[in-house]
């Protein structure tokens, strides 16, 4: 088998090795977009740098079986490369694409036959979304989780989210990022729980928390220690009543030795959640959508919080907004093509969605519970 590989990266490097190292394969190139490499050989492996185009010709000519697509760049790259050489005029059937399980039991030499990667067997999702909170310590007026509109303490249910994940494994076989948040996700004492249990369903998946980094003074050395062990990452949004506050968490996120990212987007501004009336179809205003923050909660799956959590605003304000899922039980859901065909159809409320809006409409940043007493502080 004759083959070139694509998207390669540091990451890509124990695969590659175990793709040389085979002996049913013969790696002949590797194929890169940026044309300063064009012509270059590759000084790791001594391979020649070809370009998309050089590609085609040597598949058509039959000197390269199939073009290895590498997973580790992650999901939308992949997708990117597959659909770029679709278009190019590469038969799909000539594309490997494993995913990133796949490729490290083929590391491991539990998969020896490098042709079962087809593209059809790539099954991965971008990211992944879930709540083990739904209430939280702050009061963000337009909360897109509409965390601020729950006033009592709501826990997500351990054994549910067991199931869930356990099921969502049969349909997808990687996701490149899990955020577990909230709500503030540390206000559930069995945080830690959820990152094993996460972690056991899909064991390379980046584990990542969104918080507020208002409770990280609050964790223990042994918290410390299993954050580190476990290479979860933390994702803060700092709001105005923390700026002061900024400098220090990172210094201590830093001294814990921790990965993290701080959105530094200024944050005195939230859109508005909703409009008054429908706008456009639903059909034009999701195509519009680029939403991929897939949420699970309780067997159900949504491409984006407002229509995961919308019965919170419903129940609070006694509005009537569609509550429908994308997905209303991924227990119903056969297979990945499936899944991925409900999570992106067109649902009635895209239709009263701000958010899709190119030109969002946007409200001062507040932190009171007046504020979200008001409804017009909702919807535009």
């Amino acid at each position: 088998m004759k083959v070139a590989l694509r998207l390669f990266n540091p990451k890509s490097r124990a695969f590659v090795e175990s793709i040389i190292s085979n002996a049913s394969v013969e790696v002949r190139y590797i194929v890169d977009r940026d044309d300063q490499k064009w012509g270059e050989v590759d000084c790791d492996y001594k391979l020649p740098i070809i370009s998309p185009y050089k590609l085609l010709q040597l598949v058509d000519s039959g000197e390269i079986d199939f073009l290895v697509i590498l997973p580790f760049c992650g999901y939308y790259a992949t997708k990117d490369v597959i659909e770029e050489c679709i278009e190019m005029g590469v038969p799909k059937e000539k594309l490997l694409v494993p995913s990133v399980p796949d490729a490290i039991l083929f590391q491991q030499g539990k998969i020896t036959d490098l042709s079962t990667f087809t593209v059809d067997e790539f099954k991965s999702l971008p990211r992944l979304q879930y709540h083990i909170a739904d209430h939280c310590n702050m009061n963000c007026v337009s909360c897109s989780h509409f965390s601020s509109l729950v006033h009592e303490e709501k826990l997500m249910d351990m054994s549910v989210m067991e199931r869930d994940l356990k099921q969502l494994k049969q349909l997808v076989k990687h996701i490149d990022v899990i955020e577990i948040l909230g709500g503030e996700p540390f206000l559930n004492p069995d945080w830690k729980e959820y990152v094993i249990l996460t972690k056991r369903f899909f064991e390379y998946s980046q584990v990542e928390f969104i918080t507020n980094g208002t409770m990280l003074w609050k964790l223990t050395s042994e918290d410390w220690a299993f954050i580190k062990e476990n290479d979860v990452i933390f994702r803060m949004s700092l709001y105005k009543p923390f700026w002061n506050k900024a400098d220090g968490i990172v210094a201590l996120l830093k001294e814990k030795n921790i990965r993290y990212s701080v959105n530094y987007r200024v944050m005195t501004r939230f859109a508005y959640m909703f409009l008054k009336e429908p706008k456009g179809t639903a059909e034009d205003n999701r195509i519009n959508c680029a939403s991929d923050c897939f949420q699970l909660y309780y067997g159900k799956m949504t491409p984006c919080s407002r229509m995961m959590y919308i019965h919170f605003f419903n129940d609070y304000f006694k509005t009537d907004y569609p509550e429908e899922a994308a997905v209303e039980s991924v227990y119903d859901i056969d297979d990945y093509e499936q899944l991925l065909k409900k999570i992106k159809r067109p649902m009635a409320l895209c239709q009263f969605c701000n958010i899709h809006l190119k030109n969002q409409v946007f409200q001062g940043w507040d932190n009171n519970h007046s504020c979200n007493e008001d409804i017009k502080k909702w919807i535009y």
